[in-house]
Formats: structure tokens, sequence, C-alpha cells
């Protein structure tokens, strides 16, 4: 096989891609890091673009776009820089979860930093704020733990080198990829 781009998607960087399962269709959902969610047909290659709408609530929010997670059961949930937006599997119902730092009151971007990474594991859901802190939540989003540090693990100390990337199940652990290297 050749590698050859899809033309109906503009020369833009890419942050994520994932299969999704949406309104009965299937998609390569395409995250852009600073355009917006685009939804690509595999049989055609076409594509639908969804951006930010200001003054829209059903619009997806954010200018930065940096993953994908597709939970169990079937909702798209996109991390960027205004909180994590989640889209119903079968409805065009967008929710969106602003987070905020332990102690931050509403929505600070300069203050709480952009959501990086999304991942549920067991009955958590762990979050990346790349450079500010690692969260982890139940899964009504009532904060746990709030991790300054993967590496060494501290919620009370920060290390320049202790942040997290992305996260990966296998079996019973959960991995995830630090500034310094894997943790599990």
């Amino acid at each position: 096989n050749i590698l050859q781009p899809i033309t109906s998607l503009p020369d833009h960087v890419f942050t994520d891609v994932a299969e999704w399962t949406y309104m009965q269709e299937n998609w390569i959902v395409c995250a852009d890091a600073n355009y917006g969610l685009y939804l690509v047909r595999p049989a055609d290659y076409s594509s639908r673009k969804y951006s930010f709408i200001p003054g829209d609530p059903s619009a997806i929010h954010g200018s930065q776009f940096n993953s994908l997670y597709i939970d169990k059961r079937g909702n798209l949930w996109i991390a960027s820089n205004m909180g994590i937006n989640k889209i119903t599997k079968e409805q065009n119902l967008y929710n969106i979860v602003p987070i905020t730092e332990s102690g931050t009151v509403n929505y600070q971007h300069t203050k709480s930093g952009n959501v990086y990474s999304f991942f549920e594991f067991e009955n958590s859901i762990w979050i990346s704020k790349r450079f500010v802190s690692t969260l982890e939540y139940d899964t009504t989003f009532q904060l746990k733990k709030h991790y300054f540090s993967l590496y060494p693990l501290s919620s009370t100390h920060s290390t320049a080198n202790g942040f997290a990337y992305y996260f990966y199940k296998d079996k019973d652990d959960l991995y995830i990829s630090t500034d310094s290297g894997l943790v599990c």
C-alpha cells in the first residue's frame, strides 16, 4: 500500500484520529489542532467539518483540539482548550464539560491550561492537562485526585518532567506516557 493524502481534508495538523459510529454510520474522526473536528466517510473520503461557532451552545467548543476518546457506550470525547466536548453516539447532542484546577473558580483558561487527553479506566476518568497537572475523576466528574507530578507520583509537588501525555490500558494495568517515560 502507498500512503496518499485524503484530499477532502485540508493540509492541517491532525492531532488524533479514531473510528467512530455516529448516527448509525461509520466515520473516521480527525481532530484538527487548530480548526475543529472532521468526520470522514471511509467509503468515499468525503468529509464534514465541525468547529466552534460563537454564541451557539450546540457547537463544539474550543480552538485547539488535542485528542479523541470513544467510551464504552460509543460516545465521543474531544479534549480541547475549552474543556472536554462529549458527543452522544446517537444524537446530535453536545455536552461541554469545563475542566478546572482545584481552587480555580469557573473556567479560567490561562490558569487551567488545555485538556490534552482523556481516558476511562475502571471507575475513573483520567484527564491530562500537560504542563499543569493530571486529574482523576469519578464517572460523575467529581474530582478524586489531582496530581502535579506522575514521575514521581505526587499530589503536592510539581516536577518539570512528570506530566501525562496519553493513557493506555492493558488487561488490569493503566499505562501513562510522561515526559520522563512510561509509568504504570
